[in-house]
């Protein structure tokens, strides 16, 4: 999908604009919250998570409060069941996001191929 850098009228702080920099990403790119700003509009919000497959991404609201606390991407799907890698504590195909359903936390999926460039 392609960037949006947007123009000389949108900050860095811009929900509208993603890109990613070494010296600076973008706000979306940089937060998680940030992130699920940008993308609930641009990807839309999946209805449900069996609809979601290998390169979509899902936010994580850990305390449901309506804040996203964590991103990760779905990098493997078994057998019906969809594991993801992460970051911060790097793991890569080792838990389902039935798992996060299961600890109760409030989840967000993008279908990352039906995004409006």
């Amino acid at each position: 999908m392609k960037y949006r850098k947007g123009g000389i009228f949108t900050t860095y702080r811009s929900d509208k604009v993603w890109y990613y920099s070494d010296s600076k990403p973008s706000h979306t790119w940089g937060g998680a919250h940030n992130f699920y700003k940008h993308w609930k509009k641009r990807a839309g919000i999946a209805k449900k998570s069996g609809s979601l497959g290998k390169g979509d991404v899902v936010n994580i609201d850990f305390q449901n409060d309506g804040k996203i606390d964590h991103t990760v991407i779905i990098t493997k799907v078994k057998s019906g069941k969809q594991y993801y890698t992460q970051h911060t504590t790097d793991s890569k195909n080792k838990n389902t996001i039935s798992d996060l359903y299961k600890k109760g936390y409030t989840l967000y999926g993008y279908e990352m191929d039906k995004v409006s460039n």
